[in-house]
């Protein structure tokens, strides 16, 4: 018995003609470069995607399904997203955050008449006991398809919040940057920058923040200086709650109140 077809069950080999067990023979005794060199198209037709086979619902006949990653798209993925690349590190220059874990998230956002929209986001950690702030992260945004969404009116940015992850499971806020996309038809643009931390005690005493009747102060929202625009006492940035949204928290989200019937 020939060694290569001795695990193929006897049932088969009864209905296999000689020459599909020579094709089989030939297919088992391929080296692995032989194999490589054979079955390259399929590790390669999807470009970065991953392939797969699906079975036709009109014939038995198989077709080619790619699996594209999130910086390519088409049918063969053959088409590259138009992409924003982020390069950042946070730096301390308090010395204070010296326990729990620092917490930024990075969102891509996009303001339509006054109105923001995370179109994405990334988080990462850092450990300042492990001593790990100086590390820096790279990642990627991807912008919305079809282009023709995309327009000189809607601005596009990255804002960075920071939290500090204590270890009594409390989560204190500490800083937010904003950084502007000013290019956003280019097709692949990049993003370098150093998230520098201050204590918002440290900030001038006349920042639009520290008034009692700041912009942010409508149906409860909390008012932050910008971390990038510390010179710049009328850059902040409205956090809001309660159901508030919008650049200044001026709207209130009511669909999660019924009215009574008798109101």
């Amino acid at each position: 018995m020939v060694s290569g077809i001795r695990h193929i069950p006897l049932a088969i080999l009864c209905i296999l003609t000689f020459s599909d067990i020579q094709q089989n023979i030939s297919q088992i005794l391929l080296t692995p470069q032989e194999k490589a060199q054979k079955f390259s198209k399929e590790g390669w037709i999807c470009n970065r995607g991953v392939l797969a086979w699906k079975n036709s619902s009109n014939n038995d006949q198989q077709q080619i399904q790619c699996f594209c990653p999130p910086s390519y798209y088409g049918e063969w993925c053959q088409w590259m997203s138009d992409r924003l690349t982020i390069f950042t590190h946070f730096q301390d220059q308090t010395g204070d955050l010296s326990k729990g874990v620092i917490k930024i998230l990075a969102l891509f956002v996009v303001t339509i008449n006054n109105l923001t929209k995370v179109l994405d986001h990334h988080e990462y950690h850092f450990t300042p006991a492990l001593q790990n702030l100086d590390e820096k992260h790279k990642f990627y945004f991807v912008y919305p398809r079809p282009h023709q969404l995309r327009s000189n009116v809607n601005r596009y940015t990255i804002r960075f919040e920071a939290y500090l992850l204590n270890d009594d499971e409390t989560i204190e806020f500490l800083a937010v940057w904003i950084y502007p996309i000013p290019f956003n038809f280019l097709p692949s643009q990049r993003l370098a920058k150093v998230l520098k931390y201050i204590r918002q005690s440290q900030l001038n005493i006349d920042h639009t923040c520290s008034s009692s009747k700041n912009p942010c102060s409508i149906n409860g929202g909390k008012c932050h200086p910008l971390m990038n625009k510390l010179n710049d006492i009328h850059s902040y940035w409205c956090e809001c709650g309660n159901g508030s949204y919008g650049t200044h928290c001026q709207f209130k989200d009511q669909s999660c109140f019924i009215k009574s019937k008798n109101m």
